[in-house]
């Protein structure tokens, strides 16, 4: 019954000579109908409905645009000479300059002196990169001296960047999310 109904509107558009396109969505819709002739004939007992389409069909909806993801790029601290934190777990943050958004990067285990840490981060942003080596083992950033906090400025990013650096007692305030 419903399609029946519908039918009817799409015949009853397309006989005024409208390209609407009936069924569609947002995802870009089918074709209209088109125009046509609907005839109903009723006896005592039975109603009977035909409908002879002879018209073009309308055009269908087109569907919404997709945004589009910046483009990331990645993003590594290696640090070397940080034996006094071997065995300690290193965690880098970084911070957006434009719209101050903490973003966790990833965490390393100091080994042999050194360690590593790879992220990812959107590009054509400039970020500040803090890292820290948590002494007290409890998975958040507390100011120097309790664990060692260090804070390194980057411009905006258009490639992929790598940060080398050195131990070193320059302490920086914690960044947290």
């Amino acid at each position: 019954m419903r399609t029946t109904i519908w039918l009817a509107v799409c015949v009853a558009v397309g006989s005024l000579g409208l390209a609407a396109g009936c069924g569609g969505d947002d995802d870009g819709g089918s074709g209209g109908s088109g125009g046509g002739t609907t005839t109903t004939t009723t006896t005592t007992t039975t109603t009977t409905t035909t409908d002879t389409n002879t018209g073009g069909g309308g055009q269908g909806g087109q569907g919404g645009e997709g945004g589009s993801a910046a483009e990331q790029f990645s993003v590594r601290l290696a640090g070397t000479d940080f034996g006094p934190h071997n065995g300690q777990t290193i965690y880098l943050r970084a911070q957006s300059q434009e719209d101050s958004m903490v973003v966790e990067l990833g965490n390393a285990v100091v080994a042999n002196d050194e360690f590593s840490i790879d992220g990812d981060l959107e590009g054509g942003k400039s970020y500040t990169l803090l890292y820290f080596a948590d002494q007290n083992a409890n998975g958040a950033c507390d100011e120097a001296p309790t664990d060692h906090v260090w804070q390194i400025d980057i411009g905006a990013l258009t490639a992929d960047h790598v940060e080398d650096v050195v131990h070193n007692t320059n302490f920086a305030a914690c960044i947290n999310p």
